[in-house]
């Protein structure tokens, strides 16, 4: 098995750091049970887990802006419904029903 490498900063690794030991859940082996690796520290292993870890941390300024702050443009229009039915009058045959 390959070990995982971190393509990330330093500054980003040390936030990594920072929250895996936040979350740790780690126990230490005692009365002859073997030490449990918590999961937080499992994912440091999973190279494709940390690459998209990456990923999110890079790009999501981008969803948060665009989440919370209005276009340029408005708010795009919503569709017009009319008549009882639900359906739009324009749909159909000409001349009615």
């Amino acid at each position: 098995m390959a070990a995982a490498t971190w393509q990330g900063t330093d500054e980003e690794f040390a936030r990594l750091e920072q929250a895996v030991a936040h979350n740790c859940d780690c126990v230490v082996g005692t009365l002859g049970l073997p030490p449990l690796t918590c999961p937080a520290h499992v994912m440091l292993g999973d190279q494709t887990t940390l690459d998209h870890l990456l990923y999110v941390y890079r790009t999501r300024q981008g969803f948060i802006t665009r989440e919370f702050t209005q276009s340029p443009f408005g708010p795009s229009p919503l569709p017009v419904r009319s008549g009882r039915s639900g359906r739009n009058q324009s749909c159909g045959p000409k001349g009615g029903r």
